[in-house]
């Protein structure tokens, strides 16, 4: 069961949201969650500002039925008024996130804002001026199985291309075969179901083992926890750096 509810206020003609959800029991892919609950307070928009976007973006709804140059000029239009939104300092946070999972229990916050008064023309340029902290709690268990997962693909992916190429191989070798030219194709040896996940455990031990060295992922028991910060454009994991890199395997 559903629960879910809200409260809106306006002070100053700055509107700020308050929202409530939870459920005891959800089954999803022959797997049950729940119970899980999440609060989510928004606060310090400007309610004339939100009543234009909102008109602009119903107009927006129907785009396919609207010439280019109006779908680009609505466009241009919710991007100058979004800027406009949070310009008086808007704040977003998340609180009492729970969700209980088959692998344990996920937790979590998160607070952004906004500096009031900045100047800038567009909303790309928010995240040169959005500061945000937060922290996650993941089951590692559950990392641990989307890591893996993720080598799986990313091997399942390299065998294919090494088909390809095999393919490709063997008709230029038809090819020259018939001019007399005898060239030489290397076998692609095809991993099997077994090998690929054994060779994607392994790989995925190994990056895990890395994270945790650069303190990337922090264990605590059957957990892992994850404290961020993003400012001016520069996201850090529990005090360091980060860089997409830092997951290729």
């Amino acid at each position: 069961d559903f629960k879910f509810s809200s409260l809106a206020s306006i002070d100053n003609d700055l509107l700020s949201i308050g929202l409530k959800l939870s459920f005891e029991r959800l089954m999803s892919m022959g797997q049950l969650f729940g119970p899980a609950n999440i609060d989510v307070d928004i606060r310090k928009l400007d309610a004339k500002t939100l009543v234009q976007m909102q008109d602009k973006l119903q107009q927006l709804n129907h785009a396919q039925s609207l010439p280019k140059e109006k779908v680009t000029e609505l466009t241009a239009q919710v991007d100058k008024l979004l800027v406009t939104l949070v310009s008086h300092g808007a704040e977003w946070s998340v609180k009492n996130f729970t969700l209980k999972m088959p692998q344990g229990l996920m937790k979590g916050e998160l607070d952004v804002k906004v500096p009031a008064g900045i100047k800038i023309e567009n909303a790309m340029a928010l995240k040169e001026h959005v500061v945000a902290k937060g922290q996650l709690t993941v089951p590692a268990v559950l990392v641990d199985e989307k890591m893996v997962k993720q080598a799986s693909r990313k091997i399942y992916y390299q065998q294919r291309i090494l088909k390809m190429q095999q393919g490709q191989q063997q008709i230029s070798k038809q090819a020259s075969t018939a001019n007399n030219v005898q060239p030489v194709v290397e076998p692609v040896k095809t991993l099997s179901r077994d090998e690929i996940k054994a060779l994607a455990k392994d790989k995925a031990e190994a990056q895990i083992k890395k994270l945790i060295d650069n303190q990337i992922l922090i264990k605590d028991k059957a957990d892992y926890v994850f404290k961020f910060t993003f400012d001016k454009g520069h996201l850090s994991i529990n005090d360091k750096p980060f860089s997409p890199d830092m997951l290729d395997q």
